[in-house]
């Protein structure tokens, strides 16, 4: 049994005693039997939360409907467990998948862009964290983004697995701020120019750059570490670049910024 459902049934079993103990032997104590409601009601409020919670980390499916608009803004905040994402055909849609633990959906259309927000229950988060019992597939998210449509893709994550493969997206701008993840990340091998912004705590980080995009690499890594084959990403006195940046038909523009963790990119 886990720890949240033993402190609620024990904070009921004792109110329930003090409530006894006081109607039976001290009926005048009405500050007793005050703090004896108070006690079993807490107990119920953790044992429901506890279930709802539980109800929760079923694995849902959802969508956001394209609509009007032929350019999109999506927010994806994943707190916890695993989060797959990648680029494929879906006329009418700008991203769908599974969702592990359930997800709040927002999206609003201004005219022929799509603003949309997947995030996770906060709940849902606190329990994947606070939990031992390895049911990451409970917290899995498959998504997918319309590989058709221009793309500013903005994910927040944190103690989480997750593989990001933008290979067939046409991803534009991209920002991913993640705390103790491993990261897996392939960047958009067709896109045009796209600025790309990786913000990580204590991460691993392992970047692919497909063949045929160029690269231009800045920032810093604190106290971390930023790894690059020189053979194929030539070192300049801020980062790194290839010598055809500012021609290419497809570059990414990436700036590092970490803490602790590591980068790497191949």
């Amino acid at each position: 049994m886990k720890g949240r459902y033993t402190w609620a049934i024990i904070l009921v079993l004792v109110g329930l005693w003090l409530l006894l103990g006081n109607l039976g032997w001290m009926p005048r104590a009405s500050w007793g039997i005050f703090w004896s409601l108070v006690l079993i009601l807490l107990g119920v409020v953790l044992i429901v939360g506890a279930s709802r919670r539980g109800h929760q980390a079923g694995v849902v499916e959802d969508a956001v409907p394209l609509g009007t608009a032929v350019r999109g803004r999506l927010a994806v905040k994943h707190g916890a467990g695993r989060l797959l994402l990648q680029g494929a055909e879906g006329p009418g849609y700008l991203a769908w998948g599974t969702f592990g633990g359930g997800v709040n959906k927002t999206a609003q259309v201004n005219g022929d862009v799509i603003e949309a927000e997947l995030s996770m229950d906060a709940g849902v988060v606190a329990d994947r964290v606070a939990s031992l019992s390895g049911r990451s597939k409970a917290y899995e998210w498959n998504v997918a983004v319309n590989a058709a449509v221009p793309l500013e893709l903005n994910l927040d994550t944190g103690a989480s697995d997750q593989h990001l493969d933008l290979s067939r997206t046409h991803v534009t701008k991209f920002n991913l701020n993640t705390g103790a993840s491993s990261t897996v990340l392939i960047l958009p091998e067709a896109a045009g120019s796209t600025e790309a912004r990786v913000n990580s705590g204590a991460a691993s980080v392992k970047i692919t750059v497909p063949q045929g995009v160029s690269l231009r690499v800045t920032g810093a890594m604190g106290l971390g570490s930023l790894k690059a084959d020189e053979n194929r990403f030539p070192k300049t006195a801020d980062g790194y670049e290839f010598p055809d940046f500012q021609t290419a038909a497809n570059r990414v523009h990436l700036t590092i910024e970490g803490g602790v963790g590591s980068v790497e990119i191949h």
